[in-house]
């Protein structure tokens, strides 16, 4: 009896190994994955703010916003894939801002009515007599979801129409409880499959995948994010005659004045000279496009700057020059940007501020780098409004100084 149990204790001990080994093997490609997926997303969506920069036609100006929502959805997209083990974790946070509801719902029927058109189906916003409806939420997630269920909708609707539609259900200064829904005239999903749509990688049938696509992982995320918001997500279906998808959600409410506050308060974050910083910004990053796509936009901003190949270069170059502040990409050759950071940062009289701006984006690699002393983190895709204030932030610091 005891040879038996100490061999089933060595045995779920390997197990134990072998799962561990498991996960440590999908973090790191999860990893890998991301860096190569988001370094050239980072050229695609750093021309296309360069772009919206430029003199650009009315017509020329909404193509480049359409495009701007399309690579905010294939970025939503790319990040649910790559961040999966922590959406089975439950481990997501969410953030909380400002958002327009009646604005993003507008934003979401002009990004999906081509598609409508060109099915010959309609699409269109219900939102009775609403102009606006603030709130604080998290928009990104918000937006992730109804883009989920509008997608299914389109794909699965050959006739008829596609209704989004916003109901304000009550409010008060505390919270604004709204009921959000997607109703289609598509094909409808079988009664007795209807239960088993939110778990992941499950679609209404087998021939679902051949005849349509997808990978089953849209519902199950769409009601992972819900439940984080305290909400509800429930499904209303007829085969063969559509289906609608209703959320019922409580958000924080955000009166006017609140939401002028945080306009105004936005506006001066961004306001500084950059023309008066005299030091150039030393940008260590190997990627040939994403170092034009940094120096446009450093040099729209009045910056100089000096280019390093890898971290060994940038070491060498702050020997013999002042910067005002370090752009560092992570994953480099010859010698990575954590590595340089280390030695630049273990230098005594070393003070410049080191921004990591990396392709590198999940949880522990920002962790990896605030534990190192790096000052800042900027995920790529670069966000230029996100970048202009870390800028803003550590020039305006270094110039006390």
């Amino acid at each position: 009896m005891a040879d038996t149990i100490d061999i089933q204790i060595t045995s779920l001990q390997l197990e134990k190994l072998r799962a561990e080994r498991s996960e440590q093997v999908k973090s790191q490609f999860l990893a890998n994955m991301s860096h190569e997926i988001r370094t050239p997303m980072n050229g695609i969506v750093g021309f296309l703010q360069l772009l919206n920069k430029s003199t650009l036609t009315q017509e020329q100006a909404e193509f480049v916003r359409q495009i701007n929502n399309c690579s905010d959805v294939l970025l939503t997209v790319i990040n649910d894939i790559l961040d999966f083990s922590i959406i089975e974790a439950n481990k997501i946070e969410l953030e909380s801002r400002q958002c327009d509801l009646v604005a993003l719902c507008k934003d979401l029927i002009l990004l999906f009515k081509p598609s409508c058109d060109a099915k010959g189906v309609g699409c269109r916003l219900e939102v009775s007599s609403l102009q606006s409806l603030n709130v604080e939420c998290d928009e990104i997630r918000v937006k992730q979801v109804l883009i989920n269920l509008l997608s299914n909708a389109v794909k699965f609707t050959n006739q008829g129409e596609i209704i989004l539609s916003l109901t304000l259900q009550s409010r008060d200064e505390h919270q604004t409880a709204i009921v959000l829904s997607v109703k289609d005239t598509g094909i409808g999903i079988a009664e007795d499959k209807i239960t088993a749509l939110f778990n992941p990688f499950v679609q209404a049938q087998s021939s679902t995948t051949r005849e349509y696509g997808g990978t089953g992982l849209g519902l199950a995320i769409s009601k992972g994010m819900i439940d984080l918001m305290g909400g509800t997500i429930a499904i209303d279906s007829e085969f063969g005659k559509g289906t609608e998808f209703t959320i019922n959600v409580n958000f924080k409410s955000l009166n006017p004045q609140d939401a002028s506050a945080k306009v105004h308060q936005s506006d001066e974050d961004t306001q500084f000279d950059f023309k008066a910083i005299d030091k150039p910004i030393l940008i260590a990053e190997d990627n040939p496009i994403n170092q034009i796509v940094i120096t446009k936009y450093l040099t729209q901003l009045g910056l100089n700057y000096e280019l390093a190949e890898n971290g060994q270069i940038a070491c060498e170059k702050t020997l013999t020059q002042d910067f005002a502040l370090i752009l560092m990409d992570i994953q480099m050759p010859v010698m990575d940007g954590l590595t340089a950071s280390e030695n630049l940062l273990a230098r005594p009289d070393f003070d410049t501020p080191i921004i990591a701006v990396s392709a590198n984006a999940m949880k522990d690699d920002i962790e990896t780098s605030a534990k190192i002393g790096i000052s800042d983190h900027i995920a790529k895709p670069i966000n230029f409004a996100e970048l202009e204030k870390a800028l803003a932030k550590w020039l305006s610091q270094q110039s006390l100084k």
